[in-house]
């Protein structure tokens, strides 16, 4: 990503253990709680008891709605589509399709016992996942032009796509609301179960990567004052292009010099400390559907438009204009790192260079000091520059999208398991899940028992 902050991983400073919860790489028997099973399909929509002509179409009928054998057949037509699984694998097919129509009898069976309970949902919490939904179909699409083209090929507006989703969201929130209010508020977790957790998986849990701490120095080429001004006049004739009410995604796709122009702009979530501080400062000021005034980072000029806010992340869209320096600033740059590092291996010390010379103020600090990182996360070119490097030493001059750096490698260790502390936080979680997914599997057949169930044959 070319406007990551100059950082030696791709992923930014990370807690690794949060890398491996997030994705998906903790995983232990029978702790994956799938509320989200009942919340996604699209045969939440609700339907009366259809007529006599009707019963061959019906694959359930749940209390006095229905489940129509259309509706089975398009989640599993999605589904195989997700999974690449292949239409003649007639086994695995009945398998999965007995399998969404259970999911969908759990969620019709879920938002009944809601309705009967009178928990609402307010026009504004509705509309707001409305919102949500068609953002999302408009970012899988990539751009605002694609997303208009595959409507109007469906035959749809983008209003009539927010009244096809309205029901279907409207359940999913009292599904939610029922499932906070029977589930998740009565789960209790305590340090004892934590630590019992913790003992009795600790040959399941993944083990903690090799890692190494790395200090660096950083030199970054200037960019020529008219080379910074045409930059900017160039940004800011797109920022009036998109204020004049053009399409964002199409301009980034237009004129952004970022990766993330074939995405329309799209660089999804981030959290705090993945980006440049100037950029991420504007990026949480916007509320979303802003756009942002010209951002100056080390890499251009940026423009920022603001999608989505989850606490301490932000969904955002950019478009950059980048001010390129000279190739001799370029020569310049390298040059001075080149310079540097003979320095360092003259005798003088890395943190004092690095706190008079390096241009990542941050890390400049701390005499250089970035972190520590699992080698395996590295980005290539780093971890390429490390390889073989012993503790204490530098490596040669590593050129890095728009800088150069020197690393010094400040420390190394070995593959090891997780100690209790560093991963008691990510296993209260899984504690939690495992906890709720039990009593949500007996609340749910309770529910089941008292509700009319007939599964129509084939």
């Amino acid at each position: 990503m070319v406007l990551r902050r100059v950082r030696p991983s791709e992923s930014g400073i990370r807690s690794y253990v949060q890398n491996e919860i997030q994705g998906g790489k903790m995983k232990v028997k029978k702790t994956a709680i799938v509320f989200s099973a009942i919340l996604i399909l699209a045969g939440l929509v609700t339907q009366a008891a259809g007529s006599a002509e009707e019963i061959e179409g019906i694959a359930a009928i749940v209390g006095e709605e229905i489940i129509l054998k259309s509706e089975v057949e398009e989640q599993l037509l999605f589904y195989c589509m997700q999974a690449g699984i292949e239409p003649t694998d007639s086994l695995r097919l009945a398998e999965v399709s007995e399998e969404i129509l259970n999911r969908m009898i759990d969620a019709k069976v879920v938002v009944q016992e809601a309705r009967q309970q009178k928990i609402t949902v307010t026009p504004e919490e509705l509309n707001q996942a409305i919102d949500s939904a068609v953002a999302e179909v408009k970012m899988r699409m990539g751009s605002e032009e694609r997303f208009k083209e595959e409507m109007e090929k469906e035959g749809l507006t983008e209003q009539k796509l927010r009244e096809k989703y309205r029901e279907e969201l409207e359940a999913q929130l009292l599904a939610m609301k029922l499932v906070d209010k029977e589930i998740r508020s009565k789960i209790q977790v305590t340090d004892e179960d934590v630590r019992k957790f913790y003992e009795d998986r600790k040959d399941e849990l993944p083990r903690r990567p090799p890692e190494v701490t790395l200090a660096q120095i950083v030199i970054v080429p200037e960019v020529d004052s008219t080379i910074d001004r045409k930059s900017r006049a160039e940004a800011q004739e797109v920022l009036n292009a998109v204020r004049e009410g053009q399409s964002f995604e199409r301009l980034a796709a237009q004129y952004s010099d970022d990766p993330s122009a074939e995405n329309g702009g799209d660089v999804g979530f981030f959290s705090r400390g993945d980006f440049e501080e100037d950029f991420e400062t504007a990026a949480f000021a916007l509320e979303p559907g802003e756009v942002s005034d010209l951002v100056r980072s080390r890499f251009g000029y940026h423009i920022i438009k603001l999608v989505e806010k989850r606490g301490d992340m932000a969904h955002v869209k950019h478009i950059l204009i980048r001010a390129t320096p000279t190739e001799e600033a370029e020569q310049e740059a390298r040059g001075l790192a080149t310079e540097l590092r003979k320095r360092i291996e003259a005798g003088e010390n890395f943190e004092d260079l690095a706190a008079r010379f390096s241009q990542d103020t941050e890390t400049a600090e701390r005499g250089g000091v970035v972190g520590s990182y699992a080698v395996e996360g590295l980005a290539p070119a780093v971890r390429v520059a490390i390889k073989g490097v012993a503790v204490g030493d530098i490596t040669e001059v590593v050129p890095m999208e728009v800088a150069y750096h020197i690393f010094k490698v400040v420390g190394k260790s070995a593959e090891r398991e997780y100690t209790f502390e560093e991963i008691k936080g990510q296993l209260r979680e899984l504690v939690g899940q495992e906890k709720a997914q039990n009593r949500y599997e007996k609340w749910l057949g309770g529910l089941k028992e008292k509700t009319y169930i007939e599964i129509k044959g084939n």
